[in-house]
């Protein structure tokens, strides 16, 4: 791939540096203990575009394309973590299956506010915990039975985007589903106190025979099927993008750190022990870094990005572990107290890989291939 920037990638990294810096950084910390500062946070976002940004203009994105997604994911997941995801549900999961409905009559009023950040969405994916959740005809409308333990962004959403499977022969095999947060029947918890990402709002969700005009079901059968393949590997690189910013906060506090705590007269980074873990941390970022802009780069070109997201994803979610554990490490006993930041990014990264799905959905994505031969 070429990494010379183009210069509207550019202007949206220049961009998202300014407002990570400026607005989601200052309260990183506050929103694990205060979600209701998202709400200016995320509108704010939408103001300046990166919460449609993947959209076409037309629909009121401003039509930025894979990589440039995933410079901004990068940059916003820097600040905080738990802020990266909204980029990731309200682009790659969210507008792309909005952007690709059947009925587009019913989701262009939530596309609009959804670009703008005036309303919040969420989704409710098929769950790899064992829960449930089917759809059915009832007459002219779908019944929604079933339950997810932990939807990210749920705890703040105006509105779901459900993947049901079919209960009865007669339904759609796989269904993508809108409903509104005031939908009888539908249920949402309160806020999970998580260990990390607790500004993403993870909240239980309960679909009790819940009832739903048919044109509320806005893609069935194999379409609805290929547009959740393409969510999850669009995801799948916004997640890899999330990852890369959390390990390079990460390090950056590492080098700070070992740069100011002094022993036997001198910083402890001079010390080759010290040296040698900066290094290493420094090195697995550069290779998620590579993972994930190629991936974004093959998405663009209209390629099979399929497995390189996947790729990216495994390494990167694993990668951010390992740094944040080094960057504690080098911390010493400074690294368990909330005072410094290394704190919440090992909490943090700790999450990745369980709310947004098991990594070895990707070892399974990389090796269907082996399995099926």
């Amino acid at each position: 791939m070429d990494y010379g920037l183009k210069e509207d990638q550019q202007m949206i990294r220049e961009a998202a540096d300014v407002f990570a810096d400026e607005q989601i950084k200052p309260q990183g910390e506050a929103i694990e203990y205060d979600t209701s500062r998202l709400a200016y946070l995320v509108r704010a976002a939408g103001k300046l575009g990166f919460l449609g940004m993947c959209l076409p203009e037309d629909i009121g994105g401003i039509g930025a394309d894979t990589v440039s997604f995933a410079l901004a994911v990068e940059a916003f997941s820097k600040a905080d973590a738990s802020f990266g995801s909204y980029l990731i549900i309200h682009n790659a999961l969210i507008g792309e299956a909005l952007m690709h409905a059947d009925q587009r009559e019913v989701v262009a009023p939530w596309l609009e506010d959804l670009t703008t950040g005036d309303v919040q969405g969420a989704f409710a994916g098929i769950s790899h915990t064992g829960d449930k959740i089917t759809v059915s005809q009832d007459g002219t409308d779908c019944r929604v039975q079933g339950r997810h333990k932990m939807v990210t962004g749920a705890g703040v959403s105006q509105f779901l985007l459900v993947q049901a499977r079919s209960a009865t022969s007669d339904t759609p095999a796989c269904a993508l589903l809108l409903m509104p947060k005031e939908t009888s029947g539908l249920e949402i918890g309160e806020i999970q106190k998580t260990l990390g990402l607790r500004g993403a709002a993870c909240a239980p969700v309960v679909f009790d025979n819940l009832l739903l005009p048919q044109t509320q079901m806005i893609s069935a059968t194999d379409q609805a099927a290929e547009i959740v393949q393409e969510m999850e590997t669009f995801a799948g690189i916004g997640v890899a993008a999330q990852a890369l910013g959390l390990a390079e906060a990460s390090c950056e506090a590492a080098k700070e750190y070992a740069g100011m705590r002094q022993q036997f007269g001198e910083p402890i980074r001079r010390f080759q022990a010290i040296a040698f873990m900066l290094a290493e941390m420094q090195t697995a970022i550069e290779a998620a870094r590579h993972m994930t802009y190629n991936a974004a780069w093959l998405r663009d070109q209209g390629k099979d990005s399929c497995i390189a997201s996947a790729q990216a994803r495994l390494y990167a979610v694993g990668m951010v572990k390992q740094v944040t554990n080094t960057a504690l490490q080098i911390h010493g006993g400074y690294g368990y107290i909330r005072e410094y930041p290394v704190e919440r990014y090992f909490r943090d990264a700790r999450m990745l890989g369980i709310i947004d799905g098991p990594t070895d959905v990707q070892k399974r994505i990389i090796a269907g291939d082996f399995i099926e031969d």
